[in-house]
Protein backbone atom coordinates (compact mmCIF):
# COMPACT_ATOMS: atom_id res chain seq x y z
CA UNK A 1 0.00 0.00 0.00
CA UNK A 2 2.85 2.49 0.92
CA UNK A 3 4.18 2.08 -2.15
CA UNK A 4 0.75 3.39 -4.01
CA UNK A 5 0.54 6.03 -1.76
CA UNK A 6 4.04 7.42 -2.20
CA UNK A 7 3.37 7.18 -6.62
CA UNK A 8 -0.10 9.52 -5.81
CA UNK A 9 1.96 11.88 -3.94
CA UNK A 10 4.57 11.85 -6.23
CA UNK A 11 2.03 12.50 -9.45
CA UNK A 12 0.30 15.35 -7.58
CA UNK A 13 -2.89 12.84 -7.80
CA UNK A 14 -5.31 12.49 -4.86
CA UNK A 15 -6.55 8.98 -3.71
CA UNK A 16 -9.23 7.22 -1.46
CA UNK A 17 -8.97 4.34 -0.30
CA UNK A 18 -10.45 1.67 2.33
CA UNK A 19 -7.75 0.65 5.13
CA UNK A 20 -7.86 -2.75 6.01
CA UNK A 21 -4.52 -3.49 7.24
CA UNK A 22 -3.34 -2.98 11.14
CA UNK A 23 -0.46 -0.44 9.49
CA UNK A 24 2.37 0.75 11.29
CA UNK A 25 2.55 4.80 12.27
CA UNK A 26 5.04 7.02 12.60
CA UNK A 27 4.95 8.23 16.39
CA UNK A 28 5.24 12.15 16.84
CA UNK A 29 8.56 13.16 18.46
CA UNK A 30 7.71 13.01 21.83
CA UNK A 31 6.55 9.64 21.40
CA UNK A 32 9.76 8.11 19.44
CA UNK A 33 10.08 4.66 20.68
CA UNK A 34 13.56 3.65 22.13
CA UNK A 35 15.94 2.54 18.98
CA UNK A 36 14.82 -1.31 18.04
CA UNK A 37 11.82 -0.83 19.86
CA UNK A 38 8.38 -1.10 17.84
CA UNK A 39 6.67 1.87 16.87
CA UNK A 40 3.82 2.77 19.61
CA UNK A 41 1.21 2.89 17.18
CA UNK A 42 -0.70 1.02 14.38
CA UNK A 43 -3.56 2.63 12.04
CA UNK A 44 -6.76 0.80 13.15
CA UNK A 45 -5.98 1.31 17.04
CA UNK A 46 -5.63 4.98 16.52
CA UNK A 47 -8.52 5.51 14.74
CA UNK A 48 -10.98 3.32 16.57
CA UNK A 49 -9.53 5.08 19.83
CA UNK A 50 -11.16 8.47 18.07
CA UNK A 51 -14.45 9.52 19.74
CA UNK A 52 -17.52 10.19 17.13
CA UNK A 53 -17.70 13.57 15.86
CA UNK A 54 -21.02 13.42 14.43
CA UNK A 55 -24.12 10.98 13.05
CA UNK A 56 -26.42 10.17 10.79
CA UNK A 57 -28.62 7.73 9.43
CA UNK A 58 -28.67 6.23 6.31
CA UNK A 59 -30.70 3.50 4.16
CA UNK A 60 -29.43 0.03 3.87
CA UNK A 61 -30.89 -1.92 0.01
CA UNK A 62 -32.16 -5.42 0.79
CA UNK A 63 -29.42 -8.03 -0.74
CA UNK A 64 -30.25 -11.66 -1.04
CA UNK A 65 -31.12 -12.39 2.98
CA UNK A 66 -30.53 -9.07 4.33
CA UNK A 67 -33.85 -6.73 4.22
CA UNK A 68 -33.86 -3.11 3.77
CA UNK A 69 -33.01 -0.97 7.13
CA UNK A 70 -32.02 2.16 8.55
CA UNK A 71 -28.99 2.27 10.51
CA UNK A 72 -27.26 5.01 12.53
CA UNK A 73 -23.38 5.64 11.37
CA UNK A 74 -21.03 7.36 13.87
CA UNK A 75 -18.22 9.46 12.27
CA UNK A 76 -15.03 10.75 13.12
CA UNK A 77 -11.62 12.22 11.62
CA UNK A 78 -7.79 13.10 11.49
CA UNK A 79 -4.54 12.76 10.13
CA UNK A 80 -1.96 9.74 10.84
CA UNK A 81 1.43 9.31 9.59
CA UNK A 82 2.08 5.92 7.95
CA UNK A 83 5.53 4.30 8.63
CA UNK A 84 6.85 3.46 4.95
CA UNK A 85 7.32 0.23 4.03
CA UNK A 86 9.01 -1.53 1.09
CA UNK A 87 7.32 -4.12 -1.60
CA UNK A 88 7.68 -6.57 1.12
CA UNK A 89 5.89 -4.97 3.98
CA UNK A 90 9.22 -4.01 5.64
CA UNK A 91 10.42 -0.84 7.14
CA UNK A 92 11.67 1.27 4.81
CA UNK A 93 13.65 4.07 7.25
CA UNK A 94 15.12 5.98 3.79
CA UNK A 95 11.24 6.82 2.38
CA UNK A 96 9.14 9.41 4.38
CA UNK A 97 5.98 8.91 5.74
CA UNK A 98 2.89 9.62 4.11
CA UNK A 99 0.25 12.38 5.48
CA UNK A 100 -3.34 11.06 5.04
CA UNK A 101 -6.27 11.77 6.62
CA UNK A 102 -8.54 9.08 7.82
CA UNK A 103 -12.22 8.95 8.13
CA UNK A 104 -13.99 6.24 10.23
CA UNK A 105 -17.55 5.86 10.09
CA UNK A 106 -18.95 3.03 11.85
CA UNK A 107 -22.42 1.73 13.44
CA UNK A 108 -22.71 1.07 16.88
CA UNK A 109 -26.19 -0.57 17.40
CA UNK A 110 -26.41 -3.24 14.69
CA UNK A 111 -30.12 -4.95 14.39
CA UNK A 112 -31.10 -8.50 15.61
CA UNK A 113 -30.38 -10.75 12.91
CA UNK A 114 -33.85 -11.68 13.46
CA UNK A 115 -35.31 -8.45 12.75
CA UNK A 116 -32.33 -7.61 9.86
CA UNK A 117 -32.27 -11.27 7.69
CA UNK A 118 -34.73 -13.28 5.98
CA UNK A 119 -34.81 -17.19 7.06
CA UNK A 120 -33.61 -19.29 4.32
CA UNK A 121 -36.32 -22.17 4.28
CA UNK A 122 -36.32 -24.65 1.64
CA UNK A 123 -38.99 -25.23 -0.61
CA UNK A 124 -41.80 -28.26 -0.56
CA UNK A 125 -40.86 -31.24 -2.58
CA UNK A 126 -42.79 -34.51 -3.05
CA UNK A 127 -42.47 -37.94 -1.10
CA UNK A 128 -39.90 -38.13 0.58
CA UNK A 129 -37.76 -35.29 -0.62
CA UNK A 130 -40.45 -33.64 0.78
CA UNK A 131 -39.64 -35.37 4.45
CA UNK A 132 -36.26 -34.31 4.07
CA UNK A 133 -37.63 -30.45 2.87
CA UNK A 134 -39.55 -30.58 5.95
CA UNK A 135 -37.17 -31.80 8.47
CA UNK A 136 -34.47 -29.43 6.86
CA UNK A 137 -37.01 -26.76 7.31
CA UNK A 138 -37.04 -27.66 11.21
CA UNK A 139 -33.47 -27.68 11.40
CA UNK A 140 -33.40 -24.32 10.16
CA UNK A 141 -36.17 -23.09 12.27
CA UNK A 142 -34.34 -24.20 15.34
CA UNK A 143 -30.80 -22.41 14.84
CA UNK A 144 -33.28 -19.41 13.98
CA UNK A 145 -34.22 -19.68 17.29
CA UNK A 146 -30.66 -20.10 18.49
CA UNK A 147 -29.40 -16.90 16.69
CA UNK A 148 -31.94 -14.76 16.93
CA UNK A 149 -30.52 -12.86 19.78
CA UNK A 150 -27.47 -12.44 17.71
CA UNK A 151 -26.78 -9.14 15.64
CA UNK A 152 -25.89 -8.93 12.10
CA UNK A 153 -22.18 -7.66 11.82
CA UNK A 154 -22.28 -3.86 12.08
CA UNK A 155 -21.16 -1.51 9.29
CA UNK A 156 -17.85 -0.13 8.86
CA UNK A 157 -15.13 1.57 7.08
CA UNK A 158 -12.14 3.24 7.53
CA UNK A 159 -11.05 5.61 4.47
CA UNK A 160 -7.46 6.71 4.04
CA UNK A 161 -7.44 10.04 2.01
CA UNK A 162 -5.00 12.84 0.74
CA UNK A 163 -8.19 15.39 -0.04
CA UNK A 164 -8.03 17.23 3.26
CA UNK A 165 -10.79 16.37 5.65
CA UNK A 166 -11.49 19.14 8.33
CA UNK A 167 -15.30 19.01 9.10
CA UNK A 168 -18.20 16.77 9.21
CA UNK A 169 -19.44 18.16 5.75
CA UNK A 170 -15.93 17.04 4.43
CA UNK A 171 -16.01 13.66 5.98
CA UNK A 172 -19.65 12.63 5.14
CA UNK A 173 -18.36 13.69 1.29
CA UNK A 174 -15.17 11.27 1.86
CA UNK A 175 -17.90 8.64 2.14
CA UNK A 176 -19.91 9.48 0.02
CA UNK A 177 -17.30 9.41 -2.59
CA UNK A 178 -16.28 5.90 -1.88
CA UNK A 179 -20.19 4.91 -2.20
CA UNK A 180 -19.48 5.12 -5.83
CA UNK A 181 -16.74 2.51 -5.44
CA UNK A 182 -19.25 -0.33 -6.00
CA UNK A 183 -20.39 1.65 -9.75
CA UNK A 184 -16.95 1.81 -11.13
CA UNK A 185 -16.49 -1.65 -10.01
CA UNK A 186 -19.74 -2.62 -12.28
CA UNK A 187 -18.49 -0.59 -15.33
CA UNK A 188 -15.10 -2.23 -14.86
CA UNK A 189 -17.30 -5.73 -15.03
CA UNK A 190 -18.76 -4.19 -18.10
CA UNK A 191 -15.83 -3.74 -19.90
CA UNK A 192 -13.83 -7.03 -18.83
CA UNK A 193 -17.35 -9.05 -19.01
CA UNK A 194 -19.22 -7.46 -21.80
CA UNK A 195 -16.02 -5.95 -24.01
CA UNK A 196 -13.86 -8.45 -23.31
CA UNK A 197 -11.40 -6.59 -22.70
CA UNK A 198 -8.85 -8.48 -21.08
CA UNK A 199 -8.98 -11.44 -24.05
CA UNK A 200 -7.55 -8.76 -26.64
CA UNK A 201 -4.08 -9.47 -25.31
CA UNK A 202 -3.14 -5.80 -26.40
CA UNK A 203 0.46 -4.85 -25.17
CA UNK A 204 0.93 -1.49 -26.51
CA UNK A 205 -0.49 1.73 -24.08
CA UNK A 206 -1.43 3.48 -27.08
CA UNK A 207 -3.66 0.36 -28.75
CA UNK A 208 -5.00 -0.23 -25.69
CA UNK A 209 -6.23 3.56 -25.55
CA UNK A 210 -7.65 3.08 -28.51
CA UNK A 211 -9.59 0.50 -27.76
CA UNK A 212 -10.63 1.79 -24.55
CA UNK A 213 -11.79 4.84 -26.45
CA UNK A 214 -14.11 2.41 -28.00
CA UNK A 215 -15.58 0.25 -25.07
CA UNK A 216 -15.68 2.74 -22.56
CA UNK A 217 -18.72 4.68 -23.87
CA UNK A 218 -20.77 1.73 -24.74
CA UNK A 219 -19.75 0.72 -21.11
CA UNK A 220 -20.95 3.78 -19.21
CA UNK A 221 -24.39 3.70 -21.65
CA UNK A 222 -25.08 0.13 -20.63
CA UNK A 223 -23.70 1.21 -17.13
CA UNK A 224 -27.11 3.91 -17.34
CA UNK A 225 -29.89 1.62 -18.35
CA UNK A 226 -29.11 -0.64 -16.01
CA UNK A 227 -29.07 1.77 -13.18
CA UNK A 228 -32.82 3.26 -14.64
CA UNK A 229 -34.00 -0.34 -14.15
CA UNK A 230 -33.69 -0.13 -10.50
CA UNK A 231 -34.92 3.94 -9.99
CA UNK A 232 -37.35 4.01 -12.58
CA UNK A 233 -38.44 1.10 -14.76
CA UNK A 234 -41.79 1.69 -16.20
CA UNK A 235 -40.96 5.48 -17.31
CA UNK A 236 -41.11 5.69 -21.45
CA UNK A 237 -37.80 4.92 -23.18
CA UNK A 238 -38.28 7.09 -26.13
CA UNK A 239 -36.68 10.07 -24.28
CA UNK A 240 -33.79 8.06 -22.75
CA UNK A 241 -32.20 6.34 -26.10
CA UNK A 242 -32.22 7.00 -29.78
CA UNK A 243 -35.43 6.95 -31.78
CA UNK A 244 -34.31 3.81 -33.98
CA UNK A 245 -33.14 2.23 -30.82
CA UNK A 246 -36.26 2.50 -29.41
CA UNK A 247 -38.38 1.41 -32.54
CA UNK A 248 -36.18 -1.91 -33.02
CA UNK A 249 -36.89 -3.08 -29.57
CA UNK A 250 -40.65 -1.95 -29.51
CA UNK A 251 -41.41 -3.76 -32.85
CA UNK A 252 -39.52 -6.94 -31.32
CA UNK A 253 -41.68 -6.88 -28.12
CA UNK A 254 -44.80 -6.29 -30.00
CA UNK A 255 -45.48 -2.92 -28.09
CA UNK A 256 -46.63 1.03 -29.28
CA UNK A 257 -43.10 2.60 -29.13
CA UNK A 258 -44.85 5.30 -26.90
CA UNK A 259 -45.54 2.42 -24.71
CA UNK A 260 -42.13 0.85 -24.31
CA UNK A 261 -40.98 1.21 -20.93
CA UNK A 262 -37.27 1.38 -19.80
CA UNK A 263 -37.17 -2.02 -17.97
CA UNK A 264 -39.39 -3.81 -20.87
CA UNK A 265 -36.19 -2.30 -23.07
CA UNK A 266 -33.11 -3.31 -21.10
CA UNK A 267 -34.39 -7.37 -20.60
CA UNK A 268 -35.38 -7.28 -24.52
CA UNK A 269 -32.20 -5.77 -25.59
CA UNK A 270 -30.60 -9.02 -22.91
CA UNK A 271 -32.87 -11.05 -24.89
CA UNK A 272 -30.96 -10.62 -27.77
CA UNK A 273 -28.07 -11.98 -26.73
CA UNK A 274 -29.09 -14.70 -25.05
CA UNK A 275 -30.86 -14.20 -21.89
CA UNK A 276 -34.00 -15.79 -20.76
CA UNK A 277 -35.86 -13.85 -18.62
CA UNK A 278 -37.15 -16.42 -16.69
CA UNK A 279 -38.86 -15.28 -13.52
CA UNK A 280 -35.92 -16.66 -11.40
CA UNK A 281 -33.30 -15.44 -13.32
CA UNK A 282 -33.51 -11.29 -11.83
CA UNK A 283 -32.02 -8.75 -14.17
CA UNK A 284 -29.74 -8.95 -17.12
CA UNK A 285 -26.00 -9.50 -16.59
CA UNK A 286 -23.14 -8.12 -18.47
CA UNK A 287 -22.65 -10.95 -21.25
CA UNK A 288 -25.91 -10.99 -22.33
CA UNK A 289 -26.57 -7.33 -22.43
CA UNK A 290 -23.59 -6.63 -24.46
CA UNK A 291 -24.18 -8.91 -27.14
CA UNK A 292 -27.47 -7.77 -27.67
CA UNK A 293 -26.53 -4.28 -27.19
CA UNK A 294 -24.38 -5.03 -30.53
CA UNK A 295 -27.02 -6.80 -32.21
CA UNK A 296 -29.39 -3.34 -31.86
CA UNK A 297 -26.54 -1.88 -33.02
CA UNK A 298 -26.35 -3.18 -35.88
CA UNK A 299 -29.97 -3.48 -37.22
CA UNK A 300 -29.91 0.21 -36.72
CA UNK A 301 -26.28 1.08 -38.34
CA UNK A 302 -28.67 -1.12 -41.37
CA UNK A 303 -31.41 1.28 -40.74
CA UNK A 304 -29.69 4.37 -41.23
CA UNK A 305 -28.16 2.62 -44.19
CA UNK A 306 -31.15 2.31 -46.18
CA UNK A 307 -32.56 5.75 -45.19
CA UNK A 308 -29.41 6.90 -46.41
CA UNK A 309 -29.48 9.25 -43.34
CA UNK A 310 -25.52 7.39 -41.98
CA UNK A 311 -23.25 9.90 -41.46
CA UNK A 312 -20.35 10.94 -43.61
Amino acid sequence: MYPFLAKCGQMGCDFLVRATQNRCLVPAPEQQPAAGAEPLKYLLDEVNSWPAQGERVIEVPSEHERRARKARLLISWGQVQVQPTDLKGRADRRASPVLVWAVHVWEPDPPLKRDAQRARVPSEKHGRKRRRARAAKQQAAAASVEASEERVEPLEWILLTSVPTETQQHAWQRVAWYGGRWSVEDFHRGLKTGGQIEQRHLRQEASLERLLAILSPVAVRLLQLRALIYTVPEQPIRALVAPEEALVIARRAQVPVEQLTVQQFVREVARLGGFLGRTSDGQPGWQTLWEGWLCVQWVVAGMRFASGSLPP
